[in-house]
């Protein structure tokens, strides 16, 4: 089976995302201990990373499934211990929706943009908006300014 590299006719996933939103998680949830990342390397049509979000921490390990979807597993630790299972990587756009299917059905999805995809992040800006409007201080960190 010929494999290419990123950016030989196929979508790239490689990348910094920083988590932006999730239906199932709160903003407060999603920042509590760290910025909300996803990193992912792609090397062919295999796809590795890890993610961080609210207290979760934990590996990607997965496969394109298509031009626009990668197929996963994933191994999470939070403070309740450790648990695996399936999720499916979609980019729509600019954008990468995340799913994690959890075992017991608790599906989580995450919204993100890649850090540095023409400047800051959507949610950034909006933060930024709100501040200089009186609302909310930004919600990042000085590396989400870059």
């Amino acid at each position: 089976m010929k494999t290419s590299r990123p950016g030989e006719g196929m979508m790239d996933f490689s990348g910094t995302w920083i988590v932006v939103s999730s239906h199932e998680l709160d903003e407060s949830y999603l920042q509590a201990d760290a910025e909300p990342l996803v990193t992912l390397r792609q090397e062919g049509d295999r796809i590795h990373g890890e993610y961080r979000f609210g207290r979760q921490r934990g590996t990607i390990e997965g496969r394109r499934h298509g031009e626009h979807r990668v197929l996963f597993h994933f191994r999470e630790s939070d403070a309740l211990g450790q648990i695996g299972g399936t999720g499916m990587a979609t980019r729509e756009g600019r954008r990468l929706i995340i799913t994690l299917m959890h075992p017991k059905g608790d599906d989580i999805t995450l919204e993100c943009e890649r850090r540095g995809d023409g400047g800051e992040s959507a949610a950034h800006k909006e933060a930024e908006t709100r501040a200089n409007e009186g609302g909310a201080s930004s919600p990042c960190d000085p590396a989400c300014q870059r």
